[in-house]
């Protein structure tokens, strides 16, 4: 078990005009030191230009490597494509998550990716005395 991590900063969001494939859609975190968990949830919020969420959904996500990705990339396409009217803005938000980490100062580092390309980037850092009580889970 480690601790509770995915503070509400916790967001990366993309400008989008037309709706974008969840398939293509990847959150990198290789430069993270935490240990990220096989599996979690984002919420995916649709924005328009004046700033109002569209609509908003919770999405189950799972741990691919170093890439955090859409369990089911076509549920979200179907959501979004019946929500998209207007959209210009995309936001994800980890919901908090049991992550491994070291004793120290640790970093979770997000870069939004996609079809390979980097869009935006998130990074906070915080300070463990003792690290968490999983040391075999800690990101190397």
């Amino acid at each position: 078990m480690g601790g509770a991590i995915g503070l509400p900063m916790a967001q990366t969001q993309v400008q989008a005009s037309a709706p974008i494939d969840a398939a293509g859609v990847v959150l990198d975190t290789s430069g993270s030191t935490i240990a990220y968990p096989s599996s979690g949830t984002v919420t995916v919020s649709l924005y328009n230009s004046s700033g109002s969420v569209m609509a908003s959904r919770s999405f189950p996500w799972v741990l691919r490597g170093t890439g955090l990705v859409f369990a089911n990339p076509n549920v979200v396409n179907q959501w979004e494509s019946a929500n998209n009217n207007g959209i210009t803005q995309i936001k994800y938000q980890l919901a908090p998550f049991t992550a491994g980490y070291a004793a120290g100062t640790n970093t979770m580092a997000i870069a939004t990716n996609y079809q390979g390309v980097t869009l935006t980037r998130f990074s906070t850092t915080f300070t463990s005395v003792k690290g968490s009580p999983c040391p075999s889970c800690r990101q190397q």
